[in-house]
């Protein structure tokens, strides 16, 4: 694993700067100089994702990693804004559905998932958008990859506009990202759930509390003692799920370990295991950040599904955070019906990607939009006929089983 890189010809020093009227732009390329902006880092951190403390530990923990890149926008002297990233070597996954076509190993500047902190106004994205077309014109990576961005946010419409017709993302497709603000009351959590879907629920609930007399138990976990527990009951039920046959979703890895025993020291774990006669049978994992709380992974055992243990745990997750000071709730992006359920806002979210204007760049990007094209077509073909997620689901189920 690379910390840094020096004497590079494409580079005048490690830590650029550009300057322009009262603006200027700083790029970091290495440990030394994120620890230099920790102060203003940790203000403006507001999301699990940009921590910096889980930024520098999972750096330690990817192989594709060659070093930081984080580009730092400042206004009379003084930091104003920075987007959070790093220079990865790694394969791009080329698919049509479930079906890889290919992983070309390809150098990009990877950067987070809300990443952009501090002041994210149209100048200052103006600004790092800039600098990344011209860090990918250096030759520093193929491709730029802004994952997950709101649909018209500055960053967002400017990584659209800056690139010219060459280096532009011409695929995009937005996904629905829905959040809850928590109510103060129980009744409220459910008020913009539908009469029909509330009868539902409650026949649910209602089923397997009769199903599992006595023997409901839901566990919170929040402290560094709970780990191992936590991972353990957790991976009984993710690794029979058809998402892990599509190799996505929850995984006891050394990379997901260090993030949720950060989050644990850090006082931010939290996270329920739903048990069933004493069996882990769904589970939700996540954490608390700044008085949000972020669903990263829910998932059920699929021999208990006929008793929706998902949807039940949900609702039980959901009362305990009114208890809890958690002010929103942060399902993340997904059309699942649960999300849409009790998301009462709502947003649109794309994957930006930006290419180098030089050959490979171009290679790279007329691979990955023909692929990317043919994807959308077959997505929504199914989507008509009703088709595409029962097809998902059982492509995922036999991956697993071949496995």
């Amino acid at each position: 694993m690379h910390m840094q890189i020096a004497n590079s010809p494409l580079l005048d020093d490690l830590n650029s700067e550009h300057t322009g009227d009262h603006a200027s732009v700083r790029v970091i390329r290495d440990i030394a100089g994120v620890e230099e902006i920790r102060d203003f880092w940790e203000s403006w951190q507001h999301h699990p994702n940009s921590d910096i403390d889980l930024y520098l530990s999972r750096l330690k923990l990817r192989k594709e990693f060659i070093r930081p890149h984080i580009i730092v926008a400042y206004r009379r002297g003084k930091p104003d804004a920075l987007l959070v990233g790093r220079l990865d070597q790694g394969e791009v996954d080329l698919r049509v559905g479930p079906v890889h076509i290919g992983r070309p190993r390809v150098r990009t500047l990877s950067f987070l998932y809300s990443g952009l902190l501090g002041n994210g106004s149209r100048e200052n994205s103006q600004l790092i958008a800039n600098e990344i077309l011209g860090n990918l014109r250096q030759g520093e990576a193929q491709m730029a990859v802004l994952p997950k961005l709101t649909v018209g946010s500055p960053l967002h419409d400017v990584a659209l506009t800056v690139p010219g017709f060459l280096a532009r993302d011409w695929f995009h497709t937005p996904h629905l990202h829905c959040t809850m603000q928590v109510p103060k009351r129980v009744e409220d959590i459910y008020a913009g759930v539908s009469a029909k879907g509330r009868a539902t629920g409650r026949r649910q609930t209602k089923k397997l509390l009769s199903g599992f007399p006595d023997k409901v138990e839901v566990k919170e976990f929040r402290d560094p003692g709970d780990l191992d527990r936590l991972m353990r009951d957790v991976e009984c039920v993710a690794r029979e799920t058809y998402q892990r046959g599509l190799g996505v979703g929850f995984e006891d890895t050394p990379e997901m370990r260090g993030r949720y025993s950060l989050m644990a020291q850090k006082g931010c774990l939290r996270s329920y295991v739903l048990y069933l006669a004493g069996e882990p049978a769904a589970f939700w994992v996540g954490v608390v950040y700044r008085g949000t709380a972020h669903l990263e992974f829910l998932g059920f055992h699929p021999k208990f599904e006929d008793y929706s243990p998902g949807t039940f745990l949900v609702t039980k997750a959901l009362e305990g955070f009114l208890q809890d000071d958690v002010k929103a709730v942060d399902f993340g992006y997904g059309e699942e019906r649960y999300k849409q359920h009790f998301g009462n806002q709502r947003s649109q979210e794309a994957t930006i990607r930006v290419f180098r204007p030089a050959p490979k760049g171009l290679i790279l990007k007329a691979v990955t939009m023909q692929t990317e094209f043919i994807d959308q077509l077959l997505k929504k073909a199914l989507e008509r006929a009703g088709l595409r997620l029962r097809l998902k689901k059982a492509w995922g189920r036999y991956a697993q089983r071949k496995g």
